[in-house]
């Protein structure tokens, strides 16, 4: 019987996404490619093309599930704007300080800072996919501050679209001390901090 190339396609994005989310760009090889997927390299090059379209590709349903399994359930989901939003903070933070699958792998990170930080200064596209995904993030971000706004949570003068840039880049630096080796309980009361600080709410309680 023949092979199934979309299933078999579906499969390899999912170990193409692992293995460049756990290895970066630049330390992952062919070989660490085709022993992932379980592909031979002539399949793996008629599914992909290269190796730098794979990693394209990978980025891409990286994004695409963090807006459908994180974002969109925040914007759309049950409780006040204030519990939403920090719901969101920490499902990201949590998923950066994700361990590897093996021990000597560390914390994962966020597959977006990865790259910023490894590819992005010298791969125009990619930076471009990068910005894309954190004005995205940034964009729910402002949407649930501004809600949190008009429930009646921080000062007339919050500047929704400021207040989520302030969390995009908190967010995103302790993703980076999180690969660093810093505690997560620690990082975790640091985000927390931040989204209080982002809708104003430092010396109020969260609305349920």
């Amino acid at each position: 019987m023949g092979r199934h190339p979309v299933v078999e396609r579906d499969h390899a994005i999912d170990k193409v996404l692992d293995t460049f989310w756990e290895r970066g760009f630049a330390a992952t090889s062919m070989d660490d490619l085709l022993a992932a997927t379980g592909m031979h390299k002539g399949s793996f090059y008629r599914c992909f093309g290269s190796k730098r379209t794979a990693f394209t590709e990978a980025l891409y349903l990286y994004v695409e599930r963090v807006a459908h399994d994180d974002v969109l359930p925040a914007l759309s989901g049950s409780g006040s704007a204030t519990s939403r939003l920090e719901r969101l903070v920490m499902a990201r933070l949590d998923s950066a300080l994700r361990p590897g699958t093996t021990p000597h792998d560390g914390v994962r990170g966020c597959f977006v800072v990865n790259t910023a930080t490894e590819l992005a200064a010298h791969d125009e596209e990619l930076a471009a996919q990068v910005r894309g995904a954190l004005d995205a993030l940034r964009a729910a971000f402002a949407a649930l501050v501004a809600e949190a706004a008009s429930d009646g949570w921080g000062s007339e003068s919050l500047d929704a679209d400021d207040a989520a840039h302030q969390l995009v880049a908190t967010l995103q630096g302790l993703i980076v001390l999180g690969r660093a080796g810093y505690p997560s309980d620690e990082l975790r009361g640091l985000a927390q901090i931040a989204v209080r600080s982002a809708v104003g709410a430092t010396t109020k309680e969260t609305p349920a």
